[in-house]
């Protein structure tokens, strides 16, 4: 009675994170945004999380002006529903500390750094203090628009992509095995895409207290597409057609939410796949 009283939340949950399309525009930015996630064919639960925040928050005093538009995707990990537990609480940490009055720094790649920090902390903390969750974690990439630049902060095996014109270029590194083995020159991207220890993390949000940020910044182009993917949807679907099917729905882009996360499943979905697909209609 509890598994199929727990299968039931799970296809609740499922059915409220359907595909979700907005026109976003405030005075120095207009784009579309489309989120979607599916809890795939193996998992029994979902254990990704996804937030953005694209108007500004007058209960808080958030200004997006100011802080940019932000968008967020968390992969987790541990057992029964503890990684469902550590992504949320990774998003819900982004809400609350993305507009956190200590954090004055106009440097944002600085702001997120230590959001990551005070989001490992929380995540760390609630294991210890809950058994049942200990071992937890959560991959965590996030991306800031503003003043016409992408400021991305990001940590695990999640991805950010953007595409422009005919080419997609990944703006995340993996942190796992396969990529240390792959920048020691010992295989070849073609290697690294099959092997066996493609998804055994050596960094995550809530294992230990050492954290290294990936940071990057990209200039931004009007026509830019940015995606963000859990491992559920890259691990099964090469970049190549990742860009292939958004471009041709690129005016469609819930269509093209949809029709990755169907790719997925169709090649097996042994993963649960979450993808936010953005497209800059004007700067």
């Amino acid at each position: 009675m509890k598994k199929k009283t727990m299968q039931i939340i799970s296809n609740i949950l499922s059915f409220l994170k359907k595909t979700k399309v907005e026109e976003i525009s405030n005075d120095n930015l207009k784009i579309r945004v489309c989120a979607k996630t599916d809890k795939g064919l193996i998992r029994y639960n979902n254990e990704d999380n996804y937030v953005y925040i694209t108007n500004d928050d007058k209960s808080t005093g958030l200004n997006i002006s100011e802080r940019g538009m932000l968008f967020a995707i968390a992969d987790g990990m541990g057992g029964h529903a503890a990684g469902e537990v550590a992504s949320r609480i990774a998003c819900d940490s982004i809400l609350t500390y993305y507009n956190f009055k200590k954090f004055k720094s106009s440097n944002i790649i600085s702001i997120l750094k230590n959001i990551f920090i005070k989001t490992n902390l929380d995540i760390i903390n609630k294991s210890i203090y809950h058994s049942e969750l200990s071992g937890m974690g959560t991959t965590l990439s996030v991306l800031v628009l503003i003043n016409k630049t992408a400021l991305i902060a990001h940590i695990g095996d999640t991805r950010i992509y953007v595409i422009r014109n005919d080419d997609i270029q990944l703006l995340t590194k993996d942190h796992t095995e396969v990529q240390t083995i792959l920048d020691m020159g010992y295989i070849t991207p073609e290697e690294a895409a099959v092997h066996s220890s493609r998804n055994v993390l050596t960094q995550a949000i809530g294992v230990d207290h050492n954290l290294d940020v990936f940071s990057n910044t990209f200039e931004i182009e009007c026509g830019d597409i940015f995606i963000l993917t859990t491992d559920g949807l890259h691990d099964l679907i090469t970049d190549e057609k990742i860009k292939k099917t958004i471009l041709k729905n690129e005016n469609n882009i819930k269509n093209a939410c949809d029709t990755l996360v169907e790719l997925a499943i169709d090649e097996g979905g042994k993963d649960n796949i979450t993808v936010i697909i953005l497209k800059i209609i004007d700067l």
